[in-house]
Formats: structure tokens, C-alpha cells, sequence
């Protein structure tokens, strides 16, 4: 009976430890694509980002302002200062986001004001009151390649 028992109980754990490999393997192929992305295909998430971007621009928020970080250098505890773009414009200037975590070539809707940068003696800081609409790195591209796709097949 004993030999039998320790039969069952090796076999037990080592389906334990393969059920756990292979869970760290699927774990970290879902990761590896993305996390939420997997599953979806690049055709599907230049949709899903065209779709968002639209949605950005096309938002009527008063006094919003649609930019780009093209540099967030600093991640603190209540925020991420960074320098942004104003796309309608082009003009940089140094920025806080307020409790964001934001990354360098993100795009987004925003609504706050110009103020003094106590740190820097800085008079022309952007103080972002409101992230509307946050797109990741990359989004300029994945609806540039949405709208070529779109205009291939309209041209077909």
C-alpha cells in the first residue's frame, strides 16, 4: 500500500509542477505580446487605436488641447514632469502631470493651464488639470497604417 501511496502522491506533484510551467510559459507569452493586446492582430489594434484617435480628435472638451510627450524625464511620487507638443501648434513646453504615470511618445487629449515652474524658475510650465484620452507610444503610426490599409482597399 505504500508503494502505491508515494505513486500517487509523485504523480500528483509533478502534475502540480508541469500544470505550473506551463502556466508560467502561457503567462509569459500573453506578457511578451502585450498583455491585453493578445489575441488581437496588428490590423485589429490599428483599428481599435484609428478608432481611438478619432475619437480624441473629434472630442469638443473646452479649452482641450491634443498633444504628444516627447520626453517624460522625470516619474515621481505625484507625478511625471515631462515635455510636451502641442500638435496644433508644435510648440514644446516642460510639463506636470498630476498623479500620471505618462510615457515618452504618448499622445493625449488634456486640459489645464500655463504656471510658474518653482523648481526650474520656470514662468511657461503646463499644468495638466485632466488626461481626457491617453494613447500609447506609437498610435501616429498604427493610424497612419489603418488609413493606407482603408485607401488600398477603396483604390482595389
Amino acid at each position: 500500500m505504500d508503494a502505491l501511496q508515494t505513486l500517487f502522491t509523485t504523480l500528483f506533484y509533478a502534475g502540480v509542477g508541469l500544470a505550473v510551467v506551463f502556466g508560467a510559459v502561457w503567462l509569459g507569452r500573453l506578457l511578451d505580446r502585450g498583455g491585453d493586446e493578445a489575441g488581437v492582430s496588428s490590423t485589429q489594434r490599428d483599428e481599435r487605436l484609428h478608432r481611438a484617435w478619432e475619437d480624441m480628435r473629434n472630442d469638443r472638451t473646452p479649452d482641450a488641447r491634443l498633444i504628444q510627450v516627447t520626453n517624460a524625464h522625470q516619474d515621481a511620487r505625484r507625478g511625471t514632469k515631462a515635455v510636451i507638443r502641442f500638435l496644433r501648434t508644435g510648440l514644446e513646453f516642460r510639463s506636470w502631470f498630476w498623479r500620471r504615470d505618462i510615457r515618452t511618445g504618448s499622445f493625449a487629449l488634456v486640459t489645464g493651464s500655463f504656471g510658474h515652474g518653482p523648481h526650474e524658475n520656470d514662468h511657461e510650465v503646463f499644468y495638466v488639470r485632466e488626461v481626457l484620452h491617453l494613447l500609447p507610444p506609437g498610435a501616429d503610426e498604427a493610424v497612419d497604417r489603418h488609413r493606407r490599409r482603408q485607401a488600398s482597399r477603396v483604390g482595389s
